[in-house]
């Protein structure tokens, strides 16, 4: 899908050009942006906004959605991303702090008085409920739901909780048992967006409303398809019960078990059908800000500091206007408008910082000048002379490449067998140069990665420890040599005692793999230095790049027939910003992509989600026994116009330009 023609529109724009913008946007900008200032940041096209409803499935659920585009129009109960830390901004949030009971069997937080959405509607806790409700009702549609382990335990909501109360402005869960409140606040409250009244409704005539067609929103030029009734899920009930996790009464479309409960259960059908609603409005991007469509109306509320003006998705251009209304959070902006610029590529988008077009936007690695430590970037900053300030952002993230244990594909069909050997993975993690990758790959813009809980950027989770598997190809050789395999430097190492090899590995299995990546100059770099450094001891990898879609493919398929792969990055904690490991390595984790299984690691990680004690044993175990292939992560280099201030550098992705001065 290729916007060429209109983004080298967009990249012509001059800094004093505002109405190449409004052009791009909408042509009934210029009556809003007449005067004041307005904040534009470059937006690369790629990273496009595509979903304005905060009910997304994981396909919609990015950084780009959550953190650029729903936040800044509709605030979570609570708020991550309003400083270069990784914790909770108690200000910008819409309740006040939880508040769990001694055994932390449950929770409490009020919505904090006086807040409203952009029509008047108060921000209440019937709108939590509503959020709540859907996610009994449709948990598999929402992008962040983890189904319990086989042993029952849930691993977060609404399996977690038990019943729902209100009073007043108050929320009360009670709990299926006691629950890490930091986890449940970092990762489980922060994602619940409290709705309005007036998201729900739905089509009675047409309850399963489609995505694409003639009985879509989008074929009904952006309106309902047929008339509409409110559906009773905005309320003080709550249509679960978690005490004994899923049951029977009721399962989603999807074919997941929920908590519904056999009463409620054409309660249930009807929060179902508000989300099929909705996700159909929320398909129809052509339509997000065309005035006197139903589709505009409901993303043009707001309940936070900005509200969506115009929006392009053909070139990638949107505009957002302060919230003015009584009762809006975050801050009082001093800008009159916020605008995204869009750009095709990373030179585009430096392009658009060369020029001064733009206030804000990032540098890629590929253009900054090679530094010897991160501290030390911002005085070699490119874009000083041009009027910006530099700040390096570590991501909130963790870099891998995981291992296939499913591979039957390299080493002679042994693959998956090998890597399940600890030695193993030892003395491949020992052949991983990261010192080497940042300095050469990265120019030296990058983060050593050790294990499951990042260190980079400062935070209160992680407990530094000394790496334990440093870059040494003599301990590489000297692990397999003891393991039984015949060492053949530069050539083909073999196993020469099955035995000493490790159970299923037969005499003569070659140490050679596939190795498939997504391409990018520096992954390509690092992908050939991990190469050189391998055969060094003998292993042999075969290192193909393919298309991004294929990695993903591959990886998040039961697949056999891969042994190695890159999508060039790792996991972000973010939404969900606790660094637990439910997600990645507990046993039959939908994000668990090499089927990595190993019982103390899964019962480390659901320790996690209990007792806010013991990440660091998870931490420490996960990086000892490498379930993946640790990578240095690369940071951002984010420019922005040296005349504003209290610009917060958000480790997590998220924006807050409302907090801008100049």
């Amino acid at each position: 899908m290729t916007r060429r023609a209109s983004l080298r529109t967009a990249a012509a724009c001059t800094i004093g050009a505002l109405a190449c913008i409004v052009a791009l946007a909408a042509p009934s900008v210029g009556a809003v942006a007449r005067a004041g200032w307005v904040i534009r940041i470059a937006a690369p096209v790629a990273a496009t906004p595509s979903w304005a409803y905060p009910y997304a499935s994981g396909d919609e659920l990015t950084t780009a959605n959550v953190e650029r585009f729903q936040h800044l129009m509709y605030r979570p109960l609570y708020f991550f991303g309003g400083s270069s830390g990784v914790r909770l901004d108690e200000t910008l949030s819409l309740a006040t702090s939880p508040v769990y009971a001694k055994d932390d069997t449950s929770v409490s937080f009020t919505i904090k008085p006086g807040r409203r959405w952009s029509d008047g509607e108060l921000v209440d806790a019937q709108g939590v409920v509503e959020w709540l409700n859907l996610l009994a009702a449709f948990p598999g549609m929402w992008g962040d739901y983890l189904a319990p382990l086989p042993s029952g335990l849930p691993l977060g909501i609404p399996d977690d909780v038990r019943s729902v109360s209100v009073v007043g402005s108050t929320v009360t869960m009670a709990l299926a048992g006691p629950v890490n409140p930091t986890w449940f606040t970092d990762s489980e409250l922060s994602q619940i967006t409290p709705l309005p009244a007036s998201w729900d409704r739905y089509e009675p005539s047409h309850p399963h409303v489609p995505l694409t067609g003639p009985m879509s929103i989008a074929g009904n030029h952006g309106g309902f398809t047929a008339p509409t009734s409110d559906a009773g899920c905005y309320s003080t009930r709550w249509i679960g019960d978690g005490n004994r996790g899923p049951g029977t009464a009721f399962a989603d479309p999807l074919g997941t078990r929920t908590v519904v409960t056999a009463a409620n259960v054409p309660q249930a059908q009807r929060c179902v059908d508000v989300v099929e609603l909705f996700r159909s409005m929320a398909f129809d991007t052509s339509d997000y800000a065309t005035p006197g469509t139903d589709v505009a109306a409901e993303w043009g509320l707001s309940d936070g500091p900005w509200r969506l003006l115009t929006f392009h998705h053909a070139t990638g251009a949107y505009t957002m206007a302060p919230n003015r209304a009584v009762g809006a959070s975050g801050q009082h902006t001093a800008a009159s408008l916020l605008a995204f610029v869009p750009c095709a590529d990373p030179s585009a988008c430096t392009g658009l910082l060369v020029r001064r077009v733009v206030d804000q936007g990032s540098v890629p690695i590929a253009d900054a000048p090679a530094v010897r430590t991160l501290a030390g970037a911002p005085s070699h900053n490119p874009l000083r002379a041009a009027g910006y300030r530099e700040q390096v952002v570590a991501p909130w993230a963790t870099s891998y490449l995981p291992y296939n244990f499913a591979s039957t594909a390299g080493a002679a069909g042994h693959a998956g067998r090998v890597f399940s050997q600890l030695y193993f993975r030892q003395a491949f993690q020992s052949l991983v140069d990261e010192p080497a990758m940042i300095a050469q790959s990265l120019l030296g813009y990058g983060v050593a990665t050790t294990g499951p809980v990042p260190t980079t950027p400062p935070n209160a989770f992680a407990v530094p420890v000394a790496n334990a598997t440093p870059f040494r190809v003599a301990h590489a050789a000297a692990l397999l040599t003891s393991h039984g395999w015949r060492l053949a430097p530069g050539r083909l190492t073999t196993c020469a005692t099955a035995k000493k090899c490790g159970t299923g590995i037969p005499r003569g299995t070659p140490l050679k793999f596939s190795l498939e990546y997504a391409p990018s100059p520096a992954l390509t770099r690092s992908i050939g230095l991990l190469v050189h450094d391998a055969a060094k001891v003998g292993i042999v990898l075969t290192a193909t790049s393919v298309l991004p879609a294929r990695v993903l493919a591959d990886v998040s398929s039961p697949s056999t027939g891969w042994d190695l792969a890159s999508w060039d990055g790792g996991w972000q904690y973010a939404p969900g910003y606790y660094p637990s490991g439910e997600w990645l390595f507990a046993s039959g984790s939908p994000w668990n992509v090499g089927s990595y299984a190993d019982a103390h690691a899964t019962s480390l990680v659901a320790a996690t989600l209990r007792s806010p004690t013991e990440l660091a044993a998870y931490d420490a175990y996960l990086a000892d026994q490498l379930p993946v292939v640790w990578q240095p992560t690369p940071v951002t280099l984010l420019e922005t116009r040296a005349t504003i201030h209290d610009v917060a550098a958000s480790p997590l992705g998220s924006l807050t330009p409302e907090a801008w001065r100049r």
